[in-house]
């Protein structure tokens, strides 16, 4: 399986920096006799700082085994993913604010 995905992450004033990938799984997953064939806990990283989580998933498809993705942000910085050059998932900045009406409200900031 090639790497198609791209991430970026939106780094305070520094600008846009590219998430690198870890090229071995952190965890392995799956149990036989259960829907999910196989599947494998990934992370692209700043540095060694972990920022987004790409869980890769085998699973029973209409003809064969399909390849299936979830992805789970590690950081409160924006970040932008890309598969095959399409974008897929965008989340903006998630700092904590003073106002109560966002969603990461901290009424100790």
């Amino acid at each position: 399986m090639s790497w198609t995905f791209s991430k970026t992450m939106l780094f305070g004033e520094k600008g846009w920096s590219e998430l690198r990938l870890l090229p071995t799984a952190i965890s392995r997953y799956g149990e036989p006799g259960t829907k999910l064939l196989d599947g494998a806990l990934f992370t692209f990283v700043l540095g060694t700082d972990p920022e987004v989580f790409l869980f890769l998933e085998a699973r029973p498809g209409k003809e064969s085994p399909e390849w299936q993705y979830a992805l789970a942000p590690m950081t409160v910085f924006a970040l932008k993913v890309s598969y095959r050059g399409k974008a897929i998932w965008e989340l903006p900045d998630r700092h904590a604010s003073w106002d109560p009406s966002k969603p990461f409200f901290d009424k100790s900031l």
